[in-house]
């Protein structure tokens, strides 16, 4: 029996640690796959091969990720962001995976 209580909290511990990260992983992964096939669309009727090549989305997304940080500074986006977490901190399970990501 303490064999298995052993194993369990061993397997709780793996566990712990891997989740934030894969999530992370899965998240990045993700986020590469929206901003490539959405500056894809955008692009692709500009383009002679109708595609863009794999990677055009990722630095797409730094720069509009960079854009969203330099227009954080405004006050008009911090009453936004304000706003937005009033309202997902009021949704019950939304909220606290937001307080959790934000954290």
């Amino acid at each position: 029996m303490k064999i298995w209580k052993s194993m369990t909290q061993t397997f709780g511990r793996g566990f712990l640690l891997l989740l934030p990260l894969l999530l992370s992983f899965y998240f990045l992964v993700w986020l590469v796959n929206v901003f490539d096939g959405l500056f894809n669309r955008l692009l692709s009727p500009f383009l002679e091969q109708r595609e863009i090549p794999f990677g055009i989305g990722i630095l797409m997304g730094i720069t509009f990720i960079f854009i969203v940080g330099m227009t954080s500074r405004l006050s008009l986006a911090q009453y936004l962001e304000t706003v937005i977490e009033r309202i997902f901190k009021k949704i019950p399970i939304v909220g606290t995976v937001f307080n959790s990501l934000k954290d």
